[in-house]
């Protein structure tokens, strides 16, 4: 079986030639001969999805094995990483498909010094073949990705949240701001996987070992720090850590006025870019045009997006004034107007409208508006694409919502969360579940501990028709961070799809399953709440009013409430398996005329999977 000599990853090095698994303390790990072959076949395709069948001709070549071999032995790898089935830290299994190596690992030239611990006795003979190998002097060398376009040579980074040890303790929005956008510019330089925001930062305040961060998240290095603030001075302290073996790699310590925290910043990413020997100017000149040298501007900023991070929409009219703020202090911060523009457009799906100041005609314009401008300022930056993307999308201009989306892809790259995130979400909407599938994967690897795109690649499986695996996936990933509730919601959609009563009860509480006992009394209150959402202009509750108003029997409410959706994102609730018999009511297709889906379709030749032409001219939808 043909494998790499020398594979790092998460914290461990795996000899194949010496059959050796050194840990992350540098001791070998005592592993059996077959469960080692499969983890050299698995580790030497990182991140390929493996079929069953071709993983175990690779470990028992010429022999008849049954499958529940081989789980036997992925059960031993995950026991022995310390995983849990579902956490997707090492391998992750994909139900009818097979088995992917989801850490990123390295091709070393020689075990490093940090990893190996001498034994005793027994593991005498590969002790010495180890020092033997040290004493050839042979250097630890990364493959760079200028040497390499393998998945070995791709670096990956892990940006946690700067620590706020500031006397008075009240600048922590200041400091995960620092991270967050050191986190973006390094996420701008080619050939590095950076990830996402909320994994990264859900280690707060845990003080545990970089390695173990290292090898829960699957990246090779750490860049932590502390951000203390007095007044108008900053103390800003930065590391960056070997995930492999816990050794510093750089360190600096910053003591300047707080106008200079841009000037730190860029030091911080060029150390980082030059420790990791990796080209920071792209990054660099991207950063220039997207940022402010105004500091309370920047603070505005800072201090909308941490109330975004942390509370969502429920105080997204103080988000969106601190971003008209920003953009007061300073026009030119085409983040902030990007970011504002992205606020507008989510408050339309998630605030009442009696809880906005604005009138829908106020906030199209004000978006409009916020759009333009950063176009203007920043035409190519991928978060100023991903907001007219947005906006696009709620204008209904599906083609320009594709070409922005798409082109946001593109500069981001496979390993932004936002970009392949939002792009998947649009080709949702327009129907087209199996073409979203492999950026929602994306969004996934980004985002390792997050719910979210867990449960959006749930939603495709099941509009495909593959209940059983998108339900598999949920239970996988059930220790995922992020709302129970979204969880829950995505395992009563697959319920709903089987027409599954019982699975039903066993997920909704026990005054919701009396409904499913009086359908007439549910559908009476389902009435009410379409009535109380379009009054008030809670738009996102008409959603739960279709889906269940389909599965109760009423479908001509279940497509009344679609139709009311107004200038929503979330259209791609219309192709969820519930809505099939809504979907062939003669109303259905006048309702996707209207939102410009057929022209859209017709133009771009995608038609997705949901619905097609006639021979006359119709159209007709499943």
């Amino acid at each position: 079986m043909k494998t790499e000599p020398l594979l790092a990853f998460g914290g461990y090095v795996l000899d194949a030639r010496q059959r050796l698994l050194l840990g992350p303390d540098g001791k070998p790990v005592h592993i059996s001969s077959r469960a080692f072959d499969t983890l050299c076949f698995l580790a030497s395709h990182p991140h390929e999805l493996i079929d069953k069948h071709r993983l175990i001709e690779a470990v028992w070549p010429n022999s008849v094995v049954e499958d529940n071999n081989l789980n036997q032995q992925i059960s031993t790898l995950r026991k022995l990483f310390g995983a849990a089935a579902g956490d997707r830290r090492f391998i992750v299994t994909e139900t009818g498909r097979g088995f992917r190596f989801v850490q990123d690992v390295q091709q070393l030239e020689s075990i490093p010094t940090q990893n190996v611990s001498v034994p005793r006795r027994r593991h005498f003979a590969v002790a010495a073949a180890v020092v033997l190998l040290l004493l050839t002097g042979v250097a630890y060398v990364l493959l760079s990705r200028h040497e390499s376009s393998s998945p070995l040579a791709t670096p990956s980074i892990a940006v946690l949240p700067f620590a706020d040890v500031s006397p008075t303790r009240d600048q922590a929005y200041f400091a995960d701001g620092l991270s967050e956008e050191l986190l973006n510019t390094l996420g701008r330089l080619q050939g590095l996987r950076v990830l996402g925001r909320t994994s990264s930062f859900s280690f707060r305040d845990t003080n545990q070992d970089a390695r173990k961060i290292a090898a829960t998240l699957g990246v090779q290095h750490v860049l932590e720090g502390s951000v203390q603030r007095d007044g108008d001075r900053l103390r800003i302290k930065a590391r960056l850590v070997d995930g492999t073996n816990g050794s510093l790699l750089w360190a600096d310590t910053y003591d300047r006025k707080l106008g200079d925290v841009f000037a730190i910043q860029k030091q911080i990413a060029d150390a980082v870019a030059t420790t990791l020997r990796l080209d920071i100017r792209r990054a660099r000149v991207a950063s220039s045009a997207r940022g402010t040298r105004n500091v309370e501007a920047y603070e505005a900023y800072l201090a909308a997006r941490a109330i975004t991070n942390s509370e969502g929409s429920r105080r997204a009219g103080e988000a969106i004034a601190l971003l008209e703020r920003a953009v007061r202090l300073d026009p030119n911060f085409a983040l902030a107007w990007a970011a504002l523009a992205e606020s507008y457009t989510f408050a339309v799906d998630s605030v009442p409208s009696s809880a906005l100041t604005l009138t829908p005609l106020e906030l199209q314009q004000r978006t409009s508006r916020a759009v333009l401008r950063a176009f203007e300022l920043a035409p190519d930056a991928p978060e100023t694409l991903r907001s007219a993307g947005m906006v696009s999308m709620q204008n209904r201009d599906w083609a320009e919502a594709e070409r922005r989306l798409r082109r946001a892809v593109e500069l981001a790259g496979p390993y932004d969360y936002d970009a392949n995130f939002l792009y998947a979400w649009f080709l949702m909407n327009v129907g087209r579940a199996s073409e979203a599938l492999p950026f929602e994967e994306r969004a996934m690897r980004a985002e390792p501990l997050l719910m979210r795109p867990v449960t959006f690649m749930a939603a495709l499986h099941a509009m495909r028709g593959e209940t059983d695996k998108a339900e598999a996936l949920l239970v996988e990933s059930s220790s995922r961070r992020g709302s129970e509730a979204l969880l829950r919601h995505e395992l009563i959609m697959v319920h709903m799809a089987r027409n599954d009563r019982s699975g039903l009860r066993r997920l909704m509480p026990e005054k919701e399953c009396d409904t499913l006992d009086n359908p007439p009394a549910a559908l009476a209150d389902l009435r009410k709440r379409y009535a109380d959402a379009t009054q008030s202009g809670a738009y996102g509750q008409l959603i739960p009013v279709a889906l269940f108003a389909s599965f109760l029997g009423d479908r001509a409410l279940s497509l009344d409430a679609l139709r009311a959706l107004g200038p929503t994102q979330n259209l791609h609730v219309m192709w969820r398996p519930v809505l099939s018999d809504v979907r062939r009511l003669p109303g259905f297709a006048a309702f996707v005329e209207e939102l410009g889906l057929v022209d859209y379709w017709r133009t771009s030749g995608h038609w997705g999977e949901f619905c097609r032409e006639t021979g006359s001219g119709g159209l007709t939808c499943r």
